[in-house]
């Protein structure tokens, strides 16, 4: 007669190590995963319209915002200054809204012109950031550009488009 035996296998440490391991890398992206859901909140209000330019513009009432009327005139955009192009490229305001501009430098030294509006920005070193502010006092298109060095010929220019 022939013997067969039959072992049973008993999961040794390195095993228990192994499946606790997992489980706790389990528990920790789950938790991530609910922070970070959490941390998003609830989206804004408003609506976000594409306008006849193709330019994406978000439509946030005061009562939105908690801002008051004043505050409501001043237009503010983050404009970054790259590799000789700005972004975003084109800005619209109102006739009588005051304008601040957030100048980022991403790369280089850059600034921030408007001849025709008396606009200038102070000059930056790339990842550093600059403010300028000013009144949308005439209607029209005015070109802005980067004034350092050949920036502006090298086609780093937007436009500042005042309406009515």
């Amino acid at each position: 007669m022939t013997e067969t035996s039959v072992e049973t296998q008993m999961p040794t440490s390195g095993n228990k190590m192994n499946l606790i391991a997992i489980v706790g890398i389990i528990l920790v992206i789950g938790l991530v995963i609910y922070v970070m859901a959490q941390s998003y909140g609830t989206p804004p209000t408003g609506e976000i319209n594409e306008n006849s330019t193709g330019i994406m513009e978000e439509e946030v009432t005061m009562e939105d915002e908690g801002i008051t009327e004043e505050e409501a005139m001043v237009k503010e955009f983050d404009v970054k200054a790259g590799g000789f192009y700005f972004e975003p490229n084109v800005m619209r305001v109102k006739l009588g809204d005051t304008v601040r501009i957030i100048l980022n430098a991403a790369d280089m030294t850059h600034d921030f012109v408007i001849d025709e509006l008396g606009v200038r920005s102070s000059v930056i070193a790339g990842g550093d950031s600059t403010s300028v502010e000013f009144i949308a006092d005439q209607l029209g298109e005015f070109e802005y550009y980067c004034g350092v060095s050949n920036h502006r010929q090298l086609g780093m220019t937007g436009t500042l488009i005042i309406e009515e």
